[in-house]
């Protein structure tokens, strides 16, 4: 394998992997750190109100899960747009045949560079 093709796969398996930390972390802020009161911890009279911020849950409150979340959709947005800097000339050369636009001289009809 040389070393573009390498680049690429090793570009998608972090952005898959910053995909799956954002889309669980939003999941367990959505759904088990709900915002706003606490919720109640037990049952019967030795129930105790616990804040959403007193919560853990591996580890982390509902303030480090936010932190978690929003800097792994942040660094994920960056390198889709790398990603999609690396596949450009694919991108343009799909967007003119698909748009029957003007095709560059020295390439043939049919043929855009490999993605």
């Amino acid at each position: 394998m040389t070393v573009k093709p390498r680049t690429n796969l090793a570009l998608d398996a972090v952005i898959l992997l910053l995909f799956v930390v954002t889309f669980v972390s939003g999941v367990l802020l959505w759904v088990v750190y709900p915002p706003g009161g606490g919720q109640r911890v037990g049952t019967g009279r030795g129930a105790v109100a616990a804040s959403a911020d007193e919560m853990t849950l591996l580890g982390l409150n509902r303030h480090m899960m936010g932190e978690a979340h929003d800097w792994a959709g942040v660094i994920m947005g960056v390198l889709v747009l790398v990603h999609l800097v690396f596949h450009w000339k694919w991108i343009v050369c799909q967007v003119r045949r698909l748009w029957g636009g003007p095709r560059p001289a020295r390439a043939p009809r049919d043929t855009c560079p490999e993605a």
